[in-house]
């Protein structure tokens, strides 16, 4: 079958195939390859998978390799996210299921949890995958004879025995793909810092986590999957197989048909709730001055006053996506998350931009979605915007409660401007304390690493530092009893805005109350710490109905 070709956005050419292409009536399957792998190495199973399934099945050659070109140079597992993302939306493919062997796991997991693309992620797959950083120090990449050994522990040594005139068709035909040596080690070199683990421990993965995985796999062992099924809830295990006992490239093993079984008997078309498939639907308004918020809404059929969330300087909504979903789950509360402007996928001019121009943002968001009550979180700068939000005498809603995460009613003066993306990396690093640092090195370097993404324009961080330096609303809170109207959500160990901040907002701000959590020895970025019932009970303690 002739394959397909691309263009994307940095002129990178992407090659693909479209099996069963007028199946419509089920959700679209697309295969995330792996490591060294092209779209042919699939490309018949891929194809008789779609036939037996009934289903439109999508296969594509990951960043130059294979069929697609492109450029390498600082290759990461988020680069190929959005390669991936890019592909779905340009098939005009609204809803879609993922499998991802090996490495293409990781990438489809980085699709899940770090990005809210235009399309629908239903179900994912992780065939001969993981979650963590796979020990991989077996593997040798530095060479060439290196990369090529890598495909003899593709097998297990029974199989290699059994199919000698298989695998040496197999070989002979590899040599006819295009694998350069450059991407094969900037694939490896990518895969050596990723850790999902801790983000898959926050969400309820139940009918939307499948872990397919034969325990004679050499490259990544079973024990890797046992992890991802003990840490994600809900994950399940596909054992509708013949037997467990295969290796890492699984397709090489069993007729495609008992393959084709076992993946419709995880996708099914039943979609178990709203709220799962609302994670990663982006909505999208333009304001009255042409700007453009992206947002999402959980959980928008529950009867309670919804629950808007101002994220903070640097800030991007995909942040706190996971906690924010469950939080909707778990409290069946509406919450609506959007980015700042000209943060994540918002866009608008920064010149000028202040704090008041971001409430006025927030506001129009509200009134467009047709909200008459509202709860506002605020989180460090998105704090203050509440603030704002809350003075404003012009809304067409009511604010029933706020709540000040890691924020303050004084914010200190900006006295040196950012003037790099290191410089910013720096900064939020200190949003958690030493101890965290110290136990979560993988999670900090991978939120890190984010800064490096264009989501995160160093003109509106520098934007939002002018903006929020040395506000303070001090005088205007004086004024007032704001008894069950402020709530305080503080960490002690908070770097940033001190504790001590949080005490001048409750002696100031008559009424105003601490939420009391199981502990206070959080630090500034708090949605890190602790789990999403943490955080549920302590924010529906206040808001209540």
């Amino acid at each position: 079958m002739p394959e397909h070709l691309t263009t994307l956005k940095d002129n990178s050419i992407m090659a693909y195939n479209v099996f069963n292409e007028d199946a419509t009536d089920k959700i679209a399957l697309v295969l995330i390859m792996g490591m060294t792998g092209c779209m042919l190495d699939w490309q018949m199973w891929a194809e008789a998978v779609a036939k037996a399934g009934n289903r439109k099945v999508v296969i594509f050659d990951n960043r130059n390799i294979g069929n697609s070109h492109g450029n390498v140079d600082g290759l990461s597992v988020d680069s190929m996210a959005l390669d991936t993302i890019e592909l779905i939306e340009q098939l005009n493919l609204k809803d879609v299921h993922l499998l991802g062997f090996s490495m293409g796991g990781i990438i489809a997991q980085q699709m899940l949890l770090n990005h809210s693309p235009l399309f629908t992620i239903h179900k994912i797959i992780l065939s001969s995958s993981a979650c963590r950083r796979p020990k991989l120090s077996h593997i040798d990449m530095s060479s060439l004879e290196g990369a090529q050994a890598f495909n003899l522990i593709l097998y297990d040594e029974e199989w290699v025995s059994n199919n000698k005139a298989i695998l040496a068709v197999i070989k002979e035909a590899s040599n006819y793909m295009r694998r350069p040596f450059e991407t094969l080690q900037a694939q490896f070199k990518a895969l050596s810092a990723m850790e999902l683990g801790e983000k898959l421990k926050h969400t309820d993965w139940t009918n939307r986590l499948y872990v397919m995985h034969g325990k004679r796999d050499a490259i990544i062992s079973f024990k890797d999957a046992e992890h991802t099924l003990e840490i994600a809830k809900g994950a399940k295990l596909v054992n509708t197989l013949p037997t467990l006992e295969y290796g890492h490239l699984f397709w090489a093993y069993f007729d495609p048909k008992i393959w084709s079984d076992a993946i419709e008997g995880c996708l099914g078309e039943k979609t178990e709730a709203k709220l799962l498939i609302d994670v990663m639907t982006e909505q999208r308004v333009t304001l009255s001055d042409g700007s453009e918020l992206a947002y999402n809404v959980f959980n928008d059929s529950a009867n309670k006053v919804p629950l808007v969330m101002i994220h903070g300087m640097t800030g991007i909504k995909d942040d706190w996506t996971g906690t924010a979903v469950e939080m909707a789950r778990m409290a069946n509360r509406t919450i609506v998350t959007p980015d700042n402007r000209n943060m994540g996928n918002s866009k608008g001019d920064v010149k000028g931009m202040t704090i008041d121009v971001m409430a006025n943002d927030m506001i129009e968001l509200v009134e467009r979605l047709g909200y008459e009550t509202v709860n506002l979180l605020g989180f460090s700068m998105g704090g203050m915007i509440a603030q704002y939000i809350l003075f404003n005498t012009t809304r067409k809603f009511h604010v029933n409660k706020v709540i000040l995460a890691a924020s303050s009613i004084r914010f200190p003066p900006t006295k040196v401007l950012p003037n790099s993306i290191e410089t910013f990396q720096s900064f939020v690093a200190a949003g958690f304390d030493p101890e965290w640092r110290d136990n979560h090195p993988n999670e900090l370097n991978e939120f890190l690493e984010s800064f490096n993404h264009p989501q995160r324009p160093l003109e509106t961080m520098q934007a939002q530092a002018r903006a929020i330096g040395g506000q303070d609303t001090t005088e205007k809170l004086k004024i007032g009893d704001w008894t069950d109207l402020i709530y305080v959500l503080h960490g002690k160990r908070d770097e940033l805005l001190t504790f001590s901040l949080a005490e001048h907002a409750l002696l100031t701000v008559k009424g105003s109350k601490l939420i009391n959590l199981h502990s206070l020895e959080f630090g500034h970025f708090f949605i890190m710490y602790f789990m999403p019932k943490d955080w549920s009970d302590g924010v529906e303690e206040c808001l209540g109905e």
